[in-house]
């Protein structure tokens, strides 16, 4: 049911009007002068979802009423009713701020139902688009903050360092009271304190926790964000918190801190408000931590070479390698989805996220691969084997993917080029996934991949038996996060070309010059 404010002081008005609403549909309230009218739409808990405003009312008339709600930051669907007839009031009453105007002439009252609908539907589409618009301009803010943070957490190797840049970045960008650091000691498996924020910063430094005490001890056995409304009703919280500090902490949001090795720390966020952190929080929290273990472990790797002396100039290199590779390759990702993200206002905040957190994967795979040949070239077919098999888990057990790699001999990468085309091939087979093998219940994907010893390139082609792509993709009219990403590694990073097409199925060739080509 509609709720109508009719501001009337015509009494006969006032009965035409309410007599032509039907009162299964809309429930008017009426008020009788300007004046009033004005006030009871500046109380706080006033929703009507249309106003019918007469013109001519005592005390105050309808124009400077909408004016005046306006100047208030009150936005209202407001129906412009008056007696004169004239484009003059009319272009007043659409200036000042009514979605429609109708003239008190005749059975005028017969075409409200109809005009309320309209005017009622209008303003919902406003509004939708104005949080839209909204959301877009939080997101977009949200993607540079972390990118800023992703800049600040590259800026050090010190691990006491990134810690105080960590905690620092996440109390800007999130906005709380406190935050906080824990970290497995692996010499006696409990949590440690490693460090934290004002305020009481001095006395929470070097708590310990025994395994599975507390929240953060929860977190760091389950492998699992947790989100806390109300401290006061979950059991888990250690109360010896707000004892010894003093403070009243009601929100906690704990993020485990995790690599290729498992859970190794959290990050704890704390505020004295209730039911604090949302959705949003949840997802920008993760990230952060995403990135913040990235840090810590190569703060933790350089720390290790620095403590061996006799490698201490090979291991360095190789460390700071690592950091930019990893930390260059993420706020590359995260400066393509930002300006996406402008560009695709219908695209969610999980989805960019959803999809972040698959690159990043991608790149922990390669990262895990190139440890295990400690850092010498990588067959491209196993690196390409391993890759598709890692990104298929994700595919529900109904839908099955046969895979198919084709190679005369065994090709070689380096460890930078691995980096590189271990971008292409995620893409490509997260493009498999979300066009053919969710589509169908069997598919077929095919890697072909030809050396050209003379000339020192590999020619890669990447074959599904999907639909096969767009005429405006082919026609590069359109491209989306992916495809760009693909394109912009092969052209700048790896110096190549890359040709799309169809054949029953979409066909990528990807052709490279390599640094070692033969095993």
């Amino acid at each position: 049911m509609l709720e109508i404010l009719l501001i009337e002081d015509n009494d006969d008005d006032a009965h035409f009007i309410e007599s032509a609403l039907d009162k299964q549909k809309y429930h008017v309230k009426r008020i009788i002068n300007g004046e009033l009218g004005f006030q009871y739409l500046l109380q706080p808990d006033v929703e009507p979802d249309v106003v019918l405003l007469d013109y001519h009312l005592p005390l105050m008339d309808g124009l400077e009423i909408i004016r005046k709600t306006n100047e208030r930051g009150k936005d209202y669907a407001f129906l412009f009713l008056t007696i004169d007839n004239t484009v003059e009031i009319a272009v007043k009453a659409m200036k000042a701020g009514a979605l429609d105007f109708l003239p008190k002439t005749g059975k005028y009252f017969s075409n409200l139902p109809d005009m309320i609908d309209k005017i009622y539907n209008l303003q919902n589409s406003r509004k939708e688009k104005e949080k839209a618009e909204e959301a877009l301009k939080i997101r977009t803010r949200e993607l540079a903050l972390l990118n800023s943070a992703a800049r600040s957490f590259v800026s050090s190797l010190e691990l006491e360092q990134v810690f105080a840049t960590v905690l620092d970045e996440v109390g800007r960008i999130i906005g709380i009271l406190t935050c906080s650091i824990w970290l497995v000691d692996p010499d006696f498996g409990d949590l440690v304190c490693r460090e934290a924020i004002p305020p009481k910063d001095d006395i929470v430094r070097g708590w310990r926790m025994a395994a599975g005490q507390g929240l953060v001890g929860w977190v760091l056995q389950h492998g699992e964000i947790l989100n806390i409304a109300d401290t006061r009703t979950d059991k888990r919280h250690f109360k010896g918190v707000d004892k010894q500090t003093g403070l009243k902490l009601r929100s906690i949001l704990s993020v485990p801190l995790q690599t290729k090795n498992g859970t190794f720390g959290v990050l704890q966020l704390l505020d004295e408000a209730e039911n604090r952190f949302g959705t949003n929080d949840e997802h920008l929290a993760e990230s952060l931590a995403a990135m913040a273990a990235i840090a810590i472990e190569n703060a933790n790797l350089y720390r290790q070479t620095q403590q061996d002396a006799e490698t201490k100039t090979i291991l360095l290199q190789e460390v700071n390698h690592r950091v930019k590779n990893n930390l260059i390759a993420i706020t590359g990702m995260l400066y393509i989805e930002q300006r996406f993200a402008a560009k695709s206002p219908e695209r969610t905040d999980a989805a960019i996220l959803d999809n972040l957190a698959c690159r990043i994967k991608g790149l922990s795979v390669v990262y895990q691969m190139l440890s295990d040949y400690n850092w010498i070239p990588l067959p491209l077919s196993v690196l390409a084997r391993q890759l598709i098999d890692e990104a298929l888990h994700e595919l529900p057990p109904e839908r099955q993917v046969s895979v198919d790699i084709v190679t005369d001999t065994s090709v070689v990468m380096s460890p930078e080029e691995a980096h590189h085309i271990a971008i292409v091939i995620n893409e490509l087979v997260a493009n498999v996934i979300k066009h053919v093998a969710i589509a169908k219940r069997t598919s077929q994907l095919t890697v072909h991949i030809k050396p050209e010893p003379l000339s020192k390139a590999v020619l890669l082609e990447f074959r599904d038996n999907g639909p096969g792509f767009p005429e405006a993709v082919l026609n590069s009219e359109i491209r989306n996060v992916g495809l760009y990403l693909v394109e912009n590694t092969v052209r700048h990073s790896l110096r190549g070309e890359i040709t799309l097409c169809n054949n029953n199925g979409a066909v990528v060739k990807i052709r490279f010059t390599t640094v070692s080509l033969l095993a």
